[in-house]
């Protein structure tokens, strides 16, 4: 069993990657994934309270999507403007270490980007300024449950999945700020 957690991109961002990256499927998800793989050593529940701990009373944080690159043959799209995300991650990271079991780093900074396939040259990502409005943790391929930043729920799978539900996250946030 593996687990990460990721920010799912949705609408608009998720057509305009679908439109540089059109060889993606419906089964294309675009996402950034913040923390590494990781095999809890404790009870999943506890894992689950220690991620939403971490989260609980912070606001959405802010990134930015912009350009081009490569590592190799995979292509993306660079996350800048992420100081909130990487400190995130850091916090994570750093409160699930003496209980989960982290995949080995790949690099020693981490580089947060969304991986896309493209055949051909790709067109840059023009740049675009969002906020993470939920953290999703994946276990096993699927989704276990989101942090939602907005409403500061958490989520089980089927209203994580929930369009209406994320609609109405976007709706308050919009009455928020």
């Amino acid at each position: 069993m593996s687990c990460y957690a990721e920010i799912w991109l949705r609408e608009p961002e998720k057509k305009i990657l679908r439109q540089i990256s059109p060889t993606g499927d419906e089964t294309y998800f675009p996402h950034i994934t913040l923390v590494r793989p990781f095999i809890p050593m404790i009870d999943e529940e506890a894992v689950k309270r220690l991620i939403a701990g971490i989260c609980i009373g912070k606001s959405p944080p802010i990134f930015t999507l912009e350009g081009s690159g490569s590592f190799g043959q995979i292509t993306y799209v660079p996350v800048t403007n992420c100081k909130e995300l990487l400190q995130l991650n850091d916090e994570l990271e750093l409160t699930l270490g003496p209980y989960v079991q982290f995949a080995e780093k790949l690099s020693p900074t981490k580089m947060l980007h969304v991986t896309i396939e493209v055949e051909g040259e790709m067109v840059p990502f023009p740049k675009t300024d969002l906020h993470m409005f939920r953290l999703t943790v994946i276990k096993d391929k699927k989704i276990w449950f989101s942090y939602d930043f907005v409403t500061h729920e958490i989520l089980d799978r089927f209203e994580s999945l929930d369009k209406q539900r994320y609609e109405q996250t976007l709706e308050r946030w919009k009455n928020v700020s």
